[in-house]
């Protein structure tokens, strides 16, 4: 067994690092976490699936999971907005406010992602229809509904939270990026989560 798969397992025996995490990074193709818990390394059903079919595969994983992928995503699709671009402070704006609340949610984040989702909500009217930078805005904006609906209601619903997902997904496929490309993203993010 190698070095990184063994301190894995051994993360995991001393109760370190959650099981479920480990398989997680196993299912996200890394070597070591599949060495570790004994498993052949992860075959994709899909040798390319699109961002929407890999993302709802990942939504079964839970909410924290989905809110990992749409940070992800929506940051890699605002960082192609050019720094000159009139919008980009309210993109940098939202993608700030959802950053601090996928580290630390709290009620604390309430008046900020309330006040993002507004900012990028009003910035996007002002924007060509199908443009990158308006797609980028409908990107972000189910991100910060997600948080909102998270911290005005209490308890989620996991019905709506699907649907501000799925429409992250839908928005970010449109995107010029590639899929592979937001999938990278998404399962850097990931990884590093599953793994600290």
């Amino acid at each position: 067994m190698s070095d990184d798969a063994s301190e894995l397992r051994e993360r995991m025996e001393r109760g370190e690092l959650p099981r479920e995490r480990l398989i997680l990074a196993h299912e996200l193709g890394h070597p070591p976490a599949s060495e570790a818990l004994g498993r052949d390394p992860a075959d994709e059903d899909e040798p390319n699936p699109t961002l929407e079919f890999w993302g709802r595969r990942m939504a079964r994983k839970g909410p924290v999971v989905m809110m990992k992928i749409s940070y992800a995503v929506a940051r890699r699709v605002v960082q192609e907005v050019p720094d000159s671009a009139p919008v980009r402070p309210a993109l940098h704006e939202g993608i700030e406010a959802t950053a601090r609340f996928v580290e630390q949610p709290g009620e604390s984040m309430l008046e900020p992602a309330e006040a993002a989702a507004a900012r990028v909500a009003r910035a996007a009217l002002d924007l060509e229809e199908g443009s990158p930078e308006r797609r980028a805005c409908q990107t972000l904006l189910p991100v910060l509904r997600a948080i909102l609906d998270v911290l005005r209601g209490g308890a989620p619903n996991r019905a709506l939270l699907d649907g501000h997902y799925v429409r992250l997904l839908e928005q970010a496929s449109a995107h010029p990026l590639p899929d592979e490309e937001l999938r990278a993203a998404a399962r850097a993010t990931l990884l590093e989560w599953a793994l600290s």
